[in-house]
């Protein structure tokens, strides 16, 4: 026999992320925007896209920003076109977007082993106003400069001669 019980469910974790389950709980309101970036077809709910308000995306995707006011009168946000199947065309680079689409799904950088686009990563984050990104992309990459210097160790070879090469160490018991 399962017994299922009701669990209240906080609204974010205590380290500061957002809670995993929020994915699933969309907003009424919310609905799924299909986008043409640079060729690459993308889902996603609209408050992903707005969840940093202030972002270029922020500004294109939120519908609070029809009501917002300058000194000359009412403001539009941007606009992204829309191709000939209705998605919104964004001029960003297509394969590098799926590493920004993901920091907005979970608030952190997530990058494949071996990532070497650094420069492409950040001149989007960048394209994108996503500050905090940025310098997640610039902290991540000092981390990784240190560990590649760090997998480069020294061996001798035994003839009184030293090689500096990468060399896995494997643990003797």
């Amino acid at each position: 026999m399962i017994t299922l019980r009701a669990q209240k469910i906080r609204p974010a974790l205590s380290d500061g992320l957002l809670n995993p389950l929020d994915h699933f709980r969309p907003a009424l309101s919310d609905e799924l925007l299909n986008l043409n970036v640079g060729g690459h077809f993308y889902t996603a709910l609209r408050s992903t896209l707005t969840r940093y308000p202030d972002s270029m995306l922020g500004l294109i995707f939120s519908s609070s920003n029809l009501s917002k006011k300058s000194k000359t009168g009412f403001v539009e946000p941007p606009v992204a076109p829309q191709d000939d199947n209705n998605r919104y065309y964004i001029d960003g680079d297509g394969p590098t977007f799926r590493h920004i689409l993901n920091y907005l799904r979970r608030s952190r950088l997530i990058l494949p082993d071996g990532f070497k686009e650094w420069n492409i990563l950040i001149a989007e984050a960048e394209f994108y106003q996503l500050t905090d990104l940025g310098k997640l992309i610039i902290t991540e990459r000092r981390r990784q400069k240190k560990v590649d210097v760090s997998n480069y160790i020294a061996r001798h070879d035994g003839f009184n001669n030293w090689k500096l090469g990468r060399y896995q160490i494997v643990p003797s018991f």
